[in-house]
């Protein structure tokens, strides 16, 4: 079996590099009864890529110049009809002649993101049986681009049997969340919590409001039950809304295909701790996802074969069961 040799590392076909940096400045403090915190992320992300191709019209000519020869007519189908140089057929290529008909495109693509976040916390808001509610809010803003800039040659048809497909653009957003934790008495907490959330993009603007509840329950200290009903949306990816056209296909995912409805989640479970380092669980997720009408399938395909169908299933249903073992460690 032949070894690859460590200096032979620069004829590897296909290869990726990379650039980025995240620099976050932020500040916290405190007044009175609520603590508050600030900052300010930017990063950004450059990529090469470089792939190894076969040019087309080169490739074709070879192989008709060498083995195929010329046309002598078409079937009724419309495909060429050729009497094949056999001998040529079944030889291996003459050193350097693969050479001839390959090389290497150059993909450049770029994101950066800015995001401002501002949160303000209070952990002894008001005082209840089972102890103080909590109450947090945090407000977000931000903005995010994508630049990706395929090798021209592969979008004119340069390229043998691989396209790529370009796109740039870029989105502004801005959330606004709150959470209130409530323990009504020492075996009971409820907490609830609502999120807005908004994206612009291009000239429509991408917006929707969430919400969850959930209950936690303790009736003894070894047993506990949770559960969690609540929301949630989707927005649009960049790429999604901004992705262009192939050599030889269109994709017609955008903005407008892009708003993929609501979702509906609950989540159940059950922790017993049966031993002092034993614990076991049960978990259920659920969630449901409510399309709007005729955006059932946003890419292309049909009905019956959906492309990309598993992105869009209506629900899903996930059980885990965990069992802990804390080796070494005492619970008191």
């Amino acid at each position: 079996m032949p070894v690859r040799r460590p200096e032979c590392n620069d004829d590897i076909l296909n290869t990726d590099r990379n650039k980025a940096y995240q620099v976050t400045l932020g500040g916290r403090g405190t007044f009175g009864n609520w603590d508050y915190s600030a900052s300010f992320s930017r990063g950004e992300y450059k990529l090469t890529e470089r792939g190894f191709v076969r040019w087309a019209d080169d490739i074709d000519s070879y192989f008709e110049d060498r083995v195929l020869g010329p046309v002598l007519g078409t079937t009724d189908d419309g495909y060429n009809i050729y009497s094949p140089n056999w001998g040529a057929f079944y030889s291996q290529l003459p050193a350097g002649d693969f050479q001839s008909f390959t090389g290497y495109t150059y993909n450049q693509s770029k994101t950066w993101q800015n995001l401002g976040r501002f949160q303000i916390t209070n952990g002894s808001l008001f005082t209840l049986p089972g102890g103080d509610a909590g109450f947090a809010v945090v407000a977000e803003a931000g903005s995010e681009g994508w630049d990706y800039r395929p090798d021209e040659r592969l979008m004119d048809g340069s390229v043998w049997g691989t396209t790529s497909v370009a796109g740039n653009g870029h989105r502004s957003n801005y959330a606004v969340t709150s959470e209130l934790r409530l323990p009504l008495i020492d075996s009971l907490t409820v907490t609830g919590s609502g999120r807005y959330d908004a994206y612009k993009i291009a000239d429509n603007t991408v917006d929707k409001a969430t919400y969850s509840v959930g209950v936690e329950f303790r009736p003894i200290k070894s047993l506990l039950f949770r559960g969690k009903y609540g929301t949630a949306f989707r927005a649009p990816t960049l790429s999604d809304a901004f992705q262009g056209e192939s050599f030889d296909y269109v994709h017609p995912s955008g903005y407008k295909a892009g708003k993929w409805g609501s979702y509906t989640t609950y989540n159940l479970s059950v922790n017993y701790r049966a031993l002092d380092n034993l614990t076991l669980s049960v978990m259920v997720n659920n969630v449901f996802n409510k399309m709007p009408d005729g955006q059932a399938h946003s890419y292309a395909g049909n009905i019956a074969s959906p492309y990309n169908s598993s992105i869009y299933n209506p629900y899903g249903r996930a059980v885990y069961v965990q069992a802990k073992d804390d080796f070494g460690t005492k619970t008191n």
